[in-house]
């Protein structure tokens, strides 16, 4: 009994151990997670001896990155795009690492960065703010503090109202947080602004992978896939929630149909075009039903009909549900 006793003793401070240095790399602390990863090498089960032997190899790999990096000459900016380098590099060649070794080692290493780019941004040694705020809030965002992330989207939106890729990230933040519908308008902003710009990969809340995973039956590549994300986002019911349009948009939401209309007459099937003219439809579909126009919605209806019956069949299906 005192023996069972003393060896339950025993785990629970090798565990105790073990979570504390996860904790300090996580934290940037490598040199002290590395010592008690040393401390406990040899002592654990064999599925905790793997953490151990991934954190030894891990703290020891970046230990010595870090110094390298801290003795280059250049700004902190610069450091940091060589950590965002490295890091990514390393991602890639150690797959069979440790899950919660690597996503400590991640955050320690992004949160690295963060400090080296606002230490940048508050001695003004870097011209590009705009890009170091977006590293910042794209850093933030892969380590899951979203709050953080979205303070400094917003940031760059406010310099930028056209970045469309800003604009998807933070749509993807809120929808993380669980502000659905702030997500789904600012996905559709941010699909409607430019989808050529925005990075799928970077994406990753459920509202998003949802509904790619509802479009794969249809195999867009992915150049035309991104241009037709916002037209089943809004006929499947994802991004449902709207907004009025301002005079000015909708007269530029026009002129780019006249503009469509004309391309898609005068040059054989684009699917990118074809995407975005059913995505300009739908915007005005959506104004006119706000304003309790019948008549142009029929008009917009024929139109959508006439460039996709699939997309035209499944408005008229959310309609009859509404």
């Amino acid at each position: 009994m005192i023996l069972s006793q003393t060896s339950s003793n025993n785990d629970n401070e090798f565990i105790k151990i073990l979570s504390n240095s996860l904790e300090m790399l996580k934290g940037g602390r490598l040199n002290e997670a590395l010592d008690g990863f040393l401390s406990l090498k040899g002592n654990l089960s064999h599925q905790a001896d793997e953490v151990v032997n991934s954190g030894i190899k891990c703290c020891k790999y970046w230990i010595n990155k870090f110094d390298q990096i801290n003795k280059n000459e250049g700004t902190d900016y610069e450091k940091g795009i060589t950590l965002i380098d490295e890091l990514q590099t390393f991602e890639k060649n150690h797959l069979n690492e440790n899950k919660k070794v690597m996503n400590s080692v991640i955050s320690s290493v992004l949160l690295k960065v963060i400090g080296l780019l606002k230490e940048d941004l508050g001695l003004g040694l870097n011209s590009d703010s705009v890009k170091s705020v977006y590293l910042i809030a794209l850093s933030y965002k892969k380590i899951g503090d979203y709050k953080n992330a979205i303070k400094y989207l917003e940031e760059v939106v406010s310099k930028d109202k056209n970045d469309a890729n800003a604009i998807a990230l933070l749509a993807d933040c809120y929808s993380l947080i669980s502000e659905a519908d702030k997500a789904k308008v600012l996905f559709r902003e941010a699909f409607f602004i430019d989808p050529s710009i925005i990075d799928l990969t970077k994406l990753e809340s459920n509202l998003i992978l949802s509904l790619l995973s509802n479009m794969k039956v249809y195999d867009f590549k992915y150049e035309d896939l991104v241009f037709f994300i916002p037209v089943y986002g809004r006929v499947l019911g994802f991004f449902n929630v709207y907004r009025e349009l301002f005079p000015v948009e909708l007269k530029k939401i026009e002129n780019e149909i006249f503009v469509l209309e004309s391309a898609m007459k005068d040059t054989v099937d684009n699917n990118q075009k074809r995407a975005r003219l059913l995505n300009c439809y739908l915007w005005l579909y959506d104004y006119y039903t706000i304003k309790k126009s019948e008549e142009s919605i029929l008009l917009i209806e024929n139109k959508i009909r006439n460039i996709s019956v699939e997309i035209y069949e499944y408005l008229k299906k959310q309609k009859l549900g509404e």
